[in-house]
């Protein structure tokens, strides 16, 4: 299966998967308004943070995760009381550093880290969308309704289905990705009331979305 045959169209009110929702919807961003930053390898990554952060202290809210091994980064963040094995949000940034011989592009690092999710959903419960793109950087929707193909034995299964957004970029030999996932039980595409995230907030993460910035590290 090849992950372009599922990129539908370039719009993303036009494919009508947020019926009766339109960017200029009311914001549910309540968060406040500061700018997480990050280096990673050859990138400093920008942006917002998880859309669960109030006023406050913003460390307190959340568990974190953080991993590097060679060439790869990771670095998660779930609410706080959520636990890693069981989380129903989780927001990352990840980062490869692949130097190779021959240059690798943004489709294919994206089309490798898109693949995972194909592989568990199955092309008969996915879509993916381009919410934007540029040369360097791209922002896509992923809507899997069913995870029948999972593993037995992990959080993944026939019963749980997964909605998630990503913003990938490319700086010289460093690719980075961006992402907000919410997992929860199996769902319909075409009944946005049974989502595991409601239109809304999903319309305003693609808003703060729009806030990441990615550049070369000097």
């Amino acid at each position: 299966m090849r992950l372009k045959s599922l990129l539908i169209c370039a719009g993303f009110i036009a494919c009508g998967l947020l019926p009766g929702t339109s960017l200029s919807a009311e914001r549910q961003d309540k968060a406040p308004d500061f700018i997480q930053s990050i280096q990673v390898y050859e990138a400093v990554i920008s942006y917002p943070p998880p859309m669960w952060i109030k006023a406050g202290e913003p460390i307190g809210q959340s568990e974190y995760f953080r991993h590097q091994n060679g060439p790869e980064f990771i670095f998660e963040q779930i609410p706080k009381g959520q636990k890693f094995e069981s989380w129903t949000q989780l927001y990352a940034v990840r980062g490869d550093y692949i130097k190779l011989d021959q240059d690798v592009s943004l489709d294919a690092y994206l089309s490798m880290s898109l693949q995972p999710f194909l592989d568990i959903c199955g092309q008969e419960n996915t879509t993916v969308q381009r919410i934007s793109e540029s040369g360097s950087s791209g922002t896509f929707l992923l809507v899997c309704q069913d995870t029948p193909h999972a593993p037995k034995g992990g959080v993944y299964g026939k019963g749980t289905g997964e909605v998630a957004l990503f913003h990938f970029a490319k700086v010289n030999d460093t690719f980075v990705k961006v992402y907000h996932e919410w997992r929860g039980k199996s769902f319909l595409v075409q009944n946005p009331e049974t989502w595991p995230v409601k239109q809304n907030v999903l319309v305003s993460a693609i808003e703060r979305f729009q806030r990441i910035s990615v550049f070369a590290a000097n």
